[in-house]
C-alpha cells in the first residue's frame, strides 16, 4: 500500500493551489503532482542554502502555499477552458494503460545513478547533500542536475522512510503522468475550435507519443519524458494558443518544471523564451514573463556552481577542438545524424512533410481556428536538433557509447513537436473537409429550391 499512498499525498499536497488555478477538480488533480514538485524543489533548494531537514522546509511551504490561497483567488476568477469532466476523461483514459509499466521492477540505471540517489542524500540533510554534491566518487551522478525529478521522491522518502525503491518509481511516474496529460490538454485547449472529438483525438496522440521512443523509462524514474512533455505543452500554450501570455500560469508553471528537471530543458526553456519574446515583440509588457522560467533555471545553475557541484560536458567538453575545426570532432557529425535519424528521422520527416503541405493549402483554416503560426515551433525544434548535435561533438565520452545509452531518450522532444504540428494540420484537414461537406450540401439544398421555384413558376405559367 506504500506506494498508493505515496500517490494519494503527493497529489494532495499539491491540489489546493492546482484547484485555484484551474476552478475544475479533475484538471486540478492533474496539475497537482506537477505543483507539489516545484513545492518540494523550491524546499529543497531552501535546504542546501540554509540548513535543516527536507522535511521542515517542505512544510513551512506548503503552510505559505495555502496562506497565498485567498490572495489567488480573488485574481483567478474564470476557471480553465476545457477542463470538464468529459475532457479529463477522454484525454486521460487512453494515457493509462501505457501508464502500467510503472509495476515493473525499480531496476533502471539512470533512476537509481542520478535521480533516487540524488534523492536519499537529499533526505539527510543540508550537511550531508553538500558533502555529497561535492564528492568525487559521485561525479558520475551529475550532481550538478535540477533537482525536481528527485525533490517529491526525496519528500516522500522523508515521511515514509526505508527508501522503497517501488515508492520512488511511482512517485516519479506520477510526476511524468501530470506531465503528459499536461501535453495533451494543452494540444486540446490549442485546437479547441475543431471538432470536439477531432480535437480530443489530437490531444490524445500527441500524449501517446511519449512512449514513442524509450517507453520503458516514462515510468521507470527517467527524467526525460517529464521535462519533455511539460516543455512541450509550455510550447503549445505560448507559441499556438491566441493571446497565450493573457493566462500565464499554465505554461510558466510548465516550463519551470521543464527548466528544473533537466539540464537540456533549461536550456530549450532559454531557446523558447527567446522564440516567444520575438513572437510578442510588440507587446513586451507581458512577453517579460516567459523569462521567469529562465530565471528559476538559471537560479538553479548557480546554487549548483556556488555549491561545488561541476558539469561533466563543462569540465570535459571538446568545445576548443570544435572551434579549431579538428578533422576528428567534425568527422563526427555523420555518425551523430545517422543516429538521430534512426531514432526520430520518420517522425520528424513525415510531420514536416505534413508541414509543408498544411502550409500550401490550410493556411486559412489553421487561422480560422485560432491556431497560432507552425514556424514557431519548427524552430524551436530546429534549435534543439542543433543542440542535440553540439552536445555529441564535444562529448567528453566515446561517442558510440553516448549516443548508444542516450540518443533516444532526448529524441523525444524532436518526435513530441513533431507530432504536435503534425496533429495541429490534421486538425485543420478536418476543418476544410468539414466545411467542405458543409458548403456541398448548402450548395445541393439552393440547387433544389432553385429547380423547384422554376418548375413552381412553368406550372403556374402553364
Amino acid at each position: 500500500m506504500a506506494p498508493i499512498v505515496a500517490v494519494l499525498l503527493v497529489v494532495a499536497v499539491g491540489f489546493p493551489l492546482a484547484l485555484v488555478l484551474t476552478r475544475k477538480p479533475l484538471l486540478a488533480a492533474l496539475i497537482a503532482p506537477l505543483i507539489a514538485a516545484l513545492t518540494t524543489t523550491a524546499a529543497t533548494i531552501i535546504m542546501l542554502l540554509v540548513g535543516g531537514p527536507l522535511l521542515l522546509w517542505t512544510v513551512a511551504l506548503l503552510l505559505g502555499q495555502y496562506a497565498l490561497i485567498p490572495v489567488l483567488r480573488k485574481r483567478v476568477i474564470e476557471p480553465l477552458p476545457y477542463g470538464s469532466r468529459a475532457d479529463v476523461l477522454w484525454l486521460v483514459g487512453p494515457l493509462l494503460p501505457p501508464l502500467l509499466l510503472v509495476l515493473d521492477l525499480p531496476m533502471k540505471w539512470d533512476a537509481h545513478s542520478i535521480w533516487w540517489l540524488h534523492a536519499a542524500y537529499f533526505t539527510k540533510g543540508s550537511d550531508v547533500a553538500q558533502a555529497a554534491i561535492v564528492n568525487p566518487p559521485y561525479a558520475f551522478s551529475h550532481t550538478d542536475y535540477p533537482p525536481l525529478p528527485s525533490a517529491p521522491v526525496a519528500a516522500v522518502w522523508a515521511v515514509f522512510p526505508g527508501y522503497d525503491f517501488h515508492v520512488a518509481q511511482f512517485v516519479s511516474a506520477l510526476v511524468t503522468f501530470s506531465s503528459i496529460a499536461m501535453l495533451a490538454y494543452a494540444v486540446r485547449r490549442a485546437t479547441g475550435e475543431a471538432p470536439v472529438a477531432v480535437s480530443r483525438l489530437a490531444g490524445v496522440g500527441v500524449g501517446l507519443a511519449s512512449w514513442s521512443v524509450a517507453g520503458q523509462n516514462v515510468a521507470g524514474g527517467y527524467s526525460d519524458a517529464l521535462w519533455a512533455a511539460a516543455f512541450v505543452a509550455g510550447a503549445v500554450l505560448l507559441l499556438f494558443v491566441a493571446n497565450g501570455l493573457s493566462r500565464p500560469a499554465l505554461p510558466l508553471l510548465l516550463l519551470t518544471v521543464a527548466g528544473l528537471s533537466k539540464n537540456e530543458g533549461f536550456v530549450m526553456v532559454v531557446v523558447l523564451a527567446a522564440v516567444a519574446t520575438f513572437k510578442e515583440r510588440r507587446n513586451l509588457r507581458v512577453a517579460w514573463q516567459v523569462w521567469l522560467p529562465v530565471a528559476a533555471g538559471l537560479s538553479w545553475s548557480v546554487i549548483a556552481r556556488f555549491l561545488g557541484a561541476q558539469s561533466d560536458l563543462l569540465a570535459g567538453g571538446q568545445f576548443r577542438q570544435l572551434l579549431a575545426g579538428d578533422p576528428v570532432m567534425l568527422d563526427r557529425f555523420p555518425q551523430i545524424l545517422i543516429a538521430m535519424a534512426r531514432v526520430s528521422g520518420a517522425a520528424v520527416a513525415l510531420a514536416l512533410g505534413v508541414a509543408l503541405l498544411g502550409a500550401l493549402f490550410l493556411r486559412p483554416t489553421r487561422r480560422e481556428l485560432g491556431i497560432g503560426s507552425d514556424l514557431w515551433l519548427w524552430a524551436v525544434n530546429v534549435a534543439y536538433a542543433a543542440s542535440l548535435v553540439l552536445t555529441y561533438l564535444v562529448t567528453p565520452y566515446d561517442l558510440s557509447w553516448h549516443l548508444g545509452s542516450s540518443v533516444d531518450r532526448v529524441s523525444l522532444p524532436l518526435i513530441l513537436m513533431a507530432c504536435v504540428s503534425a496533429a495541429c494540420w490534421g486538425v485543420s484537414t478536418v476543418r476544410r473537409r468539414v466545411e467542405t461537406s458543409v458548403s456541398a450540401v448548402d450548395a445541393s439544398h439552393a440547387a433544389h429550391h432553385l429547380a423547384s421555384a422554376k418548375a413552381g413558376g412553368a406550372f403556374h405559367q402553364s
